[in-house]
C-alpha cells in the first residue's frame, strides 16, 4: 500500500477510536498526525486494526494497566494516552506470542 493511503487510514482509525473511546473536546489535527507518527515509528508491527482491538481491550480493563493510567481526563484524547494503550496492548501481544509453540 502507497504511504500515503496507508497515512491516512491509519488517520482514520485514530480519529475513530479517539471519537469511539471517550474524547469528547475537539482534537487538533497536529494532535492526530502525531498520534499517525507516534504508531508508525513506535508501533510499526501493528496492524491497523490492532489499533482498534487494542482500545477495545482497553475498554474492557483487560489490558495490564493500573487503573486509570491511560484514562482521557476530561475526555481530552492525546498523543500520551494513544501510546500508552499500545504500549500495553504490545507488551500482552509479545507474551502472547511467546507462548505460541515455535
Amino acid at each position: 500500500m502507497p504511504a500515503e493511503k496507508a497515512f491516512a487510514r491509519l488517520m482514520m482509525a485514530i480519529k475513530e477510536v479517539a471519537q469511539d473511546y471517550g474524547a469528547r473536546q475537539a482534537v487538533l489535527e497536529e494532535t492526530f498526525t502525531e498520534c499517525v507518527r507516534i504508531t508508525r515509528k513506535k508501533f510499526a508491527g501493528l496492524g491497523i486494526g490492532e489499533v482498534r482491538e487494542a482500545y477495545r481491550m482497553w475498554a474492557a480493563g483487560e489490558l495490564n494497566m493500573r487503573k486509570g493510567e491511560a484514562e482521557m481526563y476530561g475526555g481530552q484524547f492525546n498523543a500520551a494516552q494513544l501510546g500508552k494503550v499500545l504500549a500495553a496492548y504490545m507488551e500482552q501481544r509479545r507474551v502472547a506470542l511467546g507462548r505460541l509453540p515455535p
